[in-house]
Formats: structure tokens, C-alpha cells, sequence
């Protein structure tokens, strides 16, 4: 502690009303002085993801780590000045349960960063508050980085803006992180161009989903299994499946062909897919199936047949189009398809 009483007479110089945009001399030298103890003793900013120390510009323009300073204010209409304080505080109450602790990255976040698929999550979540401008400062302002070294001197690092993500300290609030960009996507979409086939077309067709439903291919939903209907002249007729079917009817005398020689494996309704199951099972991803679910029902993405019919429940309700996720990767490419491509980060191999 000794060290700190070269603090005092910097502190008992300080005078004036300082701003965070324009602090006095004596109220930047404070900071730093307490800023500097505080890295002495590793309480720093920290980058969730990597774990590793975040960094900033001092007042003498040196690239150096970046101490905790959220607690650190300057002489406004409704703050006033502390860094002295807080010293001071140091000073009169030297126990070590009072002193800066180094920093430790909570379990939740080890946990969070330790899975592919939320640490891939968490990626895009910084990506995109850095494309909102949303950057983590320090207590004067300036902008916080994440560096990753370079060769040979300081000069050569690369750093690159430090999102605001203080807010992310689990899953749940991941998710809460990018969850308003998911719903901001929910602007109805353009209206589907009807598509049309000539009467073969619909004919060859018709002829593959009837061997399909007499072989109990079915169309199921997603979520329950439920047996889907399409609505013919009105009529409830069940769905086969047809999702292999390309927009344009091209490949369907190679499938016909196909069916007739490898028969397609019957469709059990009422079972869902055990990727799904996982999904469902699990808190945080079912969370994140039913906001791309209530997003695309409100950009009216509905599923259809391949030629534009409304797959149905037997209540005749039609259902979002969820058939494409299948399994936690491609609910992740799902949720990326709400955001610019620039921002997504790549899908780890492997990923289930």
C-alpha cells in the first residue's frame, strides 16, 4: 500500500468541474494512477469470449490494457469527480477483501463460450453491435479494443473495436441480445409469385404424392408431428412428403423412377425428429426455434407444396415454414438469415 500514498498529493491538487469529455489534468493523471494500480493487481476489462484482457489508448496515446473503470465518473449536473475517492477508500481500508480482485470470467460465460453453437451465437452478437456502433468505451470515452498480436513491436498489432456486451453474462441474455434484431426482421415479405405448370406437370405430380401417400410418406409438423393436409377444391387431403420436389417440377420423372425402384420409408406421424427433440428439450434452443418461428409467421412465410398449395393442420390452421431446421445447425443458419452476411461468423464443422 505504500505506493499509493504517492497518490496524495496528486489528489489533494485536484480542482474544477471536469467532464468525461474534457477532465481536468489533475483528474486525468488521478484516473490513470488508479487505473495502473488496479492492472497491478489484474482487475481488467475483459473480452467474455477469448478471456483475454481488452485494451485501450492512455492520455499519453499508448496502446495498454485496459483496467475495470465502469465505477469511475467526472463532475456532471447529476455525478461528481470519485477516481480520488476511491483511492482514498484504498487508502483508509488497506484489507485485501477491499482492494481490487483480479478479474475472473464467470462460470456461465466458461460454460456459454465452451459451446459451439452459443459461442458461434456470441460471435454474431458482437459482430452486430460493432455494425450499430455500439462499442465499449472507457471512462473517458475512448474506444475500447480486442488485440490480437503482431509481429514484433506494438505498432503492428491489429486491434479491431470491442463491442458493448457487458449485458451478456449467460445464455439467456445472449439470446435477449440479439433476440430484438430477430423480431426487427418480421416486415412482411413479398408476395410469392404463384407458379404455373402445365396440365402434365401437375399430373406427373399428383401421380408421385399419391404413390408417396400410399406408401405413408407423410409431411408431418415439426413441432408435434402432426399429419399435414393440403387443401384440394376445398377438400383435406394429406400431405406427402415432397421437399425433395425442385420449384420448377424438373426432377420429377427422375424421382417417380426412383420411387418405383427404391420405395421411400414410411413416414411415423406423431414422432418428431430426435434433433428436433433436443431443440425442444432444451430451454434456450426452443427459445430460439420460436423466435424464427413467430418472426417468419409475421413476414407471412407460410409453408406450401410445390406448387404453392397450403400445407395445413387438420384444423385447416396453415403452418409457418419450418420444415428447412432440422437440427441445431440449421437452426443457426436460420437465425443467421436475420442478419447482414457480413456480420455471420462461420458454422464450426461438425456442429449437431
Amino acid at each position: 500500500m505504500r505506493t499509493l500514498f504517492i497518490l496524495l498529493p496528486i489528489l489533494a491538487s485536484l480542482h474544477g468541474a471536469g467532464t468525461p469529455s474534457d477532465p481536468t489534468a489533475g483528474e486525468i493523471e488521478t484516473v490513470e494512477t488508479l487505473m495502473n494500480y488496479r492492472l497491478s493487481r489484474g482487475n481488467v476489462r475483459q473480452d467474455i469470449q477469448t478471456a483475454q484482457p481488452l485494451h485501450r489508448l492512455n492520455h499519453r496515446n499508448e496502446l495498454v490494457q485496459a483496467a475495470c473503470d465502469a465505477d469511475i465518473t467526472f463532475t456532471t449536473a447529476t455525478t461528481s469527480f470519485n477516481a480520488g475517492t476511491i483511492m482514498g477508500g484504498y487508502l483508509v481500508s488497506p484489507d485485501v477483501s477491499h482492494l481490487p480482485q483480479a478479474t475472473i470470467r464467470s462460470a456461465a460465460l466458461s460454460t456459454l463460450v465452451a459451446d459451439q453453437k452459443w459461442n458461434t451465437l456470441l460471435t454474431l452478437a458482437k459482430n452486430y453491435r460493432v455494425s450499430l456502433g455500439r462499442i465499449a468505451r472507457d471512462c473517458f470515452g475512448r474506444e475500447l479494443f480486442e488485440v490480437s498480436a503482431g509481429v514484433g513491436v506494438v505498432a503492428a498489432t491489429e486491434r479491431k473495436p470491442a463491442a458493448d456486451i457487458r449485458d451478456i453474462v449467460d445464455i439467456s441474455t445472449l439470446i435477449a441480445a440479439i433476440e430484438p434484431a430477430i423480431r426487427e426482421a418480421g416486415m412482411p415479405a413479398a408476395a410469392a409469385v404463384a407458379p404455373v405448370f402445365t396440365a402434365a406437370e401437375v399430373s406427373n405430380y399428383e401421380s408421385l404424392l399419391a404413390f408417396r401417400v400410399g406408401r405413408s410418406v407423410m409431411s408431418v409438423e415439426p413441432r408435434t408431428g402432426e399429419q399435414l393436409y393440403r387443401i384440394v377444391n376445398d377438400v383435406l387431403v394429406p400431405a406427402a412428403k415432397d421437399g425433395d420436389v425442385l420449384p420448377n417440377l424438373s426432377n420429377l420423372v427422375a424421382l417417380v423412377a426412383s420411387s418405383y425402384n427404391t420405395p421411400p420409408v414410411a413416414t411415423c406421424v406423431g414422432a418428431v425428429n430426435p434433433s428436433l427433440s433436443v431443440i425442444f428439450a432444451d430451454a434456450n434452443l426452443n427459445r430460439l426455434y420460436q423466435l424464427v418461428e413467430d418472426t417468419r409467421r409475421a413476414q407471412g412465410r407460410m409453408s406450401v407444396d410445390a406448387i404453392g398449395r397450403p400445407l395445413c393442420l387438420q384444423t385447416r390452421v396453415q403452418i409457418v415454414n419450418m420444415l428447412d431446421i432440422t437440427d441445431t445447425t440449421s437452426l443457426l443458419k436460420a437465425v443467421f438469415g436475420f442478419f447482414s452476411e457480413n456480420l455471420r461468423p462461420v458454422l464450426p464443422v461438425g456442429l449437431i
